[in-house]
């Protein structure tokens, strides 16, 4: 029987088959972006973003960690002023999630099912949402993704180098958003369920990456001290 002729594996074809499948998850998002119009949140961070990087942090609402702002400013810096390209950087940051996502499905699972979940993910409202607003939930949901990702990784080699990166990803997370926190408690829920005896390794990339969110943390509890002694009623009046 001459094996020749058969069709070869759809692996071969796999690299091919998800470019085009994420230019056309791109495609999708450009596309609507002219119609957009900017809500009051964005057009916020876009004001921010005109300012040195000593202006965006000192703008930075307190609620709200700077490294988008400062991110969003550099981005204006590279391509110019104009909404659309705003819009696109989370864009960027969608590809980007898409393409990570698909390399952890495919790591736990098959080609199949990582090509089913990442349709699914791109058509999920919420993320066709972030993914082209101005806003960090898409730079947010990147990092958490790559934070999975990482975490594998490290879980099933440790290394310094690995809990390092794994660390620098749920920093940039928590500089971005800090709720982030409750993305880093569904990894460990994770690690708990999957790989309970691993558990205690998350000692080192968590220790490192606590020590790079103490000053975040000290400089939100410095605001909250302010704010809280403000709207104090039995704080002295000042005339």
């Amino acid at each position: 029987m001459n094996t020749n002729n058969q069709p070869r594996p759809i692996q071969q074809y796999s690299i091919l088959f998800l470019s085009l499948l994420l230019l056309a998850l791109a495609a999708s998002r450009i596309i609507t972006l002219g119609g957009l119009e900017l809500n009051t949140d964005e057009v916020w961070s876009i004001w921010q973003s005109f300012g040195t990087p000593e202006q965006i942090i000192r703008w930075t609402p307190y609620d709200w960690p700077p490294l988008y702002y400062l991110v969003l400013g550099g981005w204006k810096e590279l391509v110019g002023i104009q909404p659309l390209v705003y819009q696109f950087l989370s864009t960027l940051f969608y590809i980007l999630s898409v393409a990570i996502l698909y390399r952890i499905i495919r790591r736990l699972r098959d080609e199949p099912t990582a090509l089913m979940v990442i349709l699914a993910y791109s058509a999920l409202g919420y993320i066709i949402r972030i993914s082209t607003e101005v806003r960090a939930y898409m730079l947010l949901m990147q990092m958490l993704i790559l934070a999975f990702w990482l975490m594998l990784r490290y879980f099933n080699h440790p290394s310094i180098r690995r809990a390092v990166l794994l660390a620098l990803t749920m920093a940039v997370a928590f500089y971005t958003y800090l709720p982030s926190v409750i993305g880093f408690f569904m990894l460990g829920v994770y690690t708990l369920i999957v790989s309970p005896r691993k558990i205690w390794r998350w000692w080192l990339p968590g220790l490192i990456a606590l020590a790079l969110a103490v000053p975040l943390i000290l400089n939100k509890l410095d605001d909250a001290a302010i704010r809280f002694a403000a709207t104090d009623p039995e704080a002295p009046q000042t005339l």
